[in-house]
C-alpha cells in the first residue's frame, strides 16, 4: 500500500522490510480519559483529533511528558481525506492547552519540543481560521494541492521565521459544512 500511494519521488525510499508484517493481532480500543498503569508509570489517553479523527496523545504527568505523535509537530498534516477540519483541530489544541501545566516535554512523531510549541500551534491555527496565515501552496503528501500555514525553508520543514509548528491543510476543510457553532476567534483563544 505504501509504495502504491507514495509520490513518485518517494517510492524508491520505501523499504517494505521497515513495515510490520500484517497478520492476526488483537486490537483494543482506547478512549479519551483511559488511564494505564505501566508498573509505576501512569499514562492517560487524551483525544487530539485533527491529523486523523482518532488521533490521541499520551500524558505521563509524573515525568511531565506528553507523547504527541502526529498531533502537533513541525509538519502537522491536516490534508488527508479523513483529517478533521481545521476548526476541530483547534478545539483539540485548546483542550491540550488546558493540560499544558502538566508537561514540559512533547515527544512528537518526528521531533522533541518543549511544551511552548503548543502555543505556536494555537497561534498558527488561529491565523488559518482568521484567513491571515501565509497560505503557501505546495504539493501534499498524496499529490494534491495543499496550503502550509507558514512559509518553510527551501527543501525542509523548518519555518522561515524560526518558529517550529507548521501545518498543511486543504482550504475547503476549514470547518464542517453544516457546522452551526460560532467560530473560534482570537478573543476566545486569548481568554484561555
Amino acid at each position: 500500500m505504501a509504495k502504491k500511494t507514495a509520490l513518485d519521488e518517494y517510492k524508491d525510499r520505501i523499504d517494505i522490510a521497515d513495515f510490520a508484517d500484517v497478520g492476526p493481532m488483537k486490537v483494543y480500543p482506547v478512549y479519551d480519559g483511559d488511564v494505564f498503569d505501566l508498573g509505576g508509570i501512569t499514562i492517560e489517553v487524551i483525544g487530539a483529533g485533527g491529523h486523523t479523527p482518532g488521533s490521541i496523545v499520551l500524558l505521563d504527568s509524573s515525568n511531565r511528558i506528553l507523547y504527541a505523535g502526529d498531533a502537533c509537530n513541525s509538519n502537522t498534516l491536516l490534508e488527508f481525506d479523513n483529517s478533521l477540519p481545521v476548526i476541530s483541530y483547534m478545539e483539540s489544541l485548546l483542550r491540550l492547552k488546558k493540560r499544558q501545566s502538566e508537561f514540559d516535554t512533547m515527544y512528537c512523531g518526528h521531533e522533541v519540543f518543549g511544551s511552548a510549541v503548543l502555543d505556536e500551534a494555537i497561534e498558527t491555527v488561529a491565523r488559518v481560521i482568521a484567513g491571515t496565515d501565509a497560505k503557501c501552496e505546495r504539493t501534499g503528501l498524496m499529490g494534491g494541492k495543499v496550503l502550509y500555514a507558514a512559509e518553510k525553508i527551501k527543501d525542509g520543514y523548518e519555518r522561515v521565521d524560526g518558529k517550529r509548528f507548521n501545518m498543511s491543510y486543504v482550504p475547503e476543510k476549514l470547518a464542517m459544512p453544516d457546522d452551526k457553532r460560532p467560530p473560534i476567534t482570537c478573543d476566545i483563544i486569548e481568554q484561555m
